[in-house]
């Protein structure tokens, strides 16, 4: 697994900002990694599967050309995406696992950049503007620090995916933030802090809408699966699109791609268990679905899930569940932090690894916390 993961992201290593062909990507399925866990906490499951799902080029640029205004999006070549690391674009985005920067290009051949980040809140972030004007002004500070004396900065786009429970009530822009009237905004706008950025809202975007949108099957899949809705509701929808089920299942990478999505269905709703998922879609779907199913199970049960819940069954089915979730957020963590490991310092020794892995809550914490300051992989681990 982990070696297979140290190649793709190798690929993007020495990449200059901004320029770059763009990866070959299969519209029909994600690149990812079938045995990439998902930690249970509910906001690092929503960023782990965002990550995932948007770390494949085909993926993200279907989404960006379904909601950016067609007047942006006619001046960017979504075809030349390209997934930028923190090495390129700097420290910051190694504490956002939620977060992914890609590079492409203008049809003048111009870099631009387009930050592509997930929201999910139990409510509203009214400034969101504001944060997000923040970010961007740390991406433009270190990119200068590492092309100095430029004459000009790239063009830089936020792309805001929300799905949390409520609507989004937030602006969209710097302008409407601010304290004034209609007629000082307009006087006075040239010289008023003045950045946006592009949103969808999938808790107001119908099933309708995203049917609507051109997108590869796995594309559509996730953003179904990321829109917020009941058990019941959920299964309505993967039956109505059992053509995109099955697509996805002949492409190449598709059952894999699938499998993370059953998985996170299972984690962010417990009702939606490996086996009433089968019971569910098979009839529409057929028996093909039963692969992908077993090996979501598989992976619950190696997590520790289940180990939670079969002591449940003679100690209350409440306290093993909540034993599952406790054994399954340690090991989450464990896996996390290798994650973000990789990410900063590249491809790691199995010796590494395997202290992860075997590393107490204690442990895990205590270098998760290190990871933001530490120099090198030795001052993570080694106490100051």
């Amino acid at each position: 697994m982990h070696e297979r993961r140290a190649e793709r992201r190798g690929a993007g290593e020495g990449r200059s900002a901004g320029r770059g062909p763009g990866a070959d990507a299969d519209p029909d399925a994600a690149a990812m990694d079938p045995d990439e866990a998902l930690p249970a906490p509910p906001h690092t499951v929503h960023d782990a599967f965002f990550k995932q799902m948007f770390s494949e080029p085909g993926n993200a640029a279907g989404e960006l050309r379904a909601v950016l205004p067609e007047r942006v999006a006619a001046h960017i070549d979504l075809d030349s995406l390209e997934l930028e690391y923190a090495s390129a674009v700097g420290d910051w985005l190694r504490q956002r696992h939620g977060d992914l920067i890609y590079s492409a290009r203008t049809k003048d051949d111009r870099p631009i950049f387009l930050w592509f980040l997930l929201e999910h809140q139990s409510t509203v972030n009214p400034l969101m503007a504001w944060d997000v004007l923040q970010k961007v002004v740390s991406v433009m500070t270190d990119w200068v620090k590492k092309n100095p004396n430029p004459k000009h900065l790239p063009a830089l786009l936020s792309f805001v995916l929300y799905n949390g429970d409520e609507p989004w009530t937030a602006p969209t822009s710097m302008g409407e933030l601010l304290d004034l009237s209609a007629d000082a905004r307009r006087d006075l706008g040239e010289y008023l802090l003045s950045y946006g950025y592009a949103l969808d809202d999938l808790q107001k975007t119908s099933v309708e809408i995203i049917d609507a949108r051109v997108l590869a099957p796995i594309t559509r899949l996730v953003l179904l699966a990321m829109k917020p809705g009941g058990p019941d509701r959920m299964l309505a929808r993967l039956r109505s699109h059992h053509a995109d089920l099955r697509v996805v299942l002949h492409a190449p990478g598709g059952k894999d791609a699938l499998e993370t999505v059953l998985y996170y269905l299972w984690s962010t709703n417990d009702e939606l268990t490996p086996e009433r998922l089968t019971e569910e879609l098979k009839p529409v779907v057929g028996r093909e679905i039963e692969d992908p199913m077993q090996t979501v199970a598989q992976r619950i049960e190696q997590r520790g899930f289940d180990k939670g819940r079969v002591k449940g069954r003679d100690e209350g089915r409440d306290e093993g569940r909540k034993e599952g979730r406790r054994e399954g957020q340690a090991e989450g963590r464990r896996l996390l932090l290798l994650d973000l490991l990789e990410e900063r310092f590249g491809s790691l020794p199995e010796g590494v690894r395997g202290r992860v892995l075997d590393g107490d809550q204690a442990d895990v914490r205590r270098w998760s916390v290190r990871i933001l300051t530490a120099a090198t992989l030795d001052d993570v681990f080694t106490p100051p």
